[in-house]
């Protein structure tokens, strides 16, 4: 059995190696969009949505969906809005 290396919680530095379906996911989950939002918006099925995530956190690092946003904010794909 082959143990999984837990993420470090550092984010990569640019969003350069997300897909481009990845980098929507991802702008909506920042947004706060649930995944079945998501799902619907997208047409995509609420499984896909989750899949997506999950690649989403193991690519960049990040630990959960504060990390995702904060992911998201920093590599300039989305921005905070006052």
């Amino acid at each position: 059995m082959q143990l999984r290396r837990r993420p470090t919680g550092r984010a990569r530095p640019d969003g350069g190696t997300l897909s481009s379906r990845q980098k929507e996911v991802l702008c909506l989950i920042a947004d706060g969009y649930t995944c079945s939002n998501i799902a619907a918006r997208l047409g995509l099925s609420e499984r896909t949505v989750e899949t997506h995530r999950a690649r989403l956190i193991a690519r960049t690092g990040a630990m959960n969906t504060a990390e995702l946003t904060k992911y998201a904010i920093r590599v300039g794909l989305t921005k905070l809005e006052v």
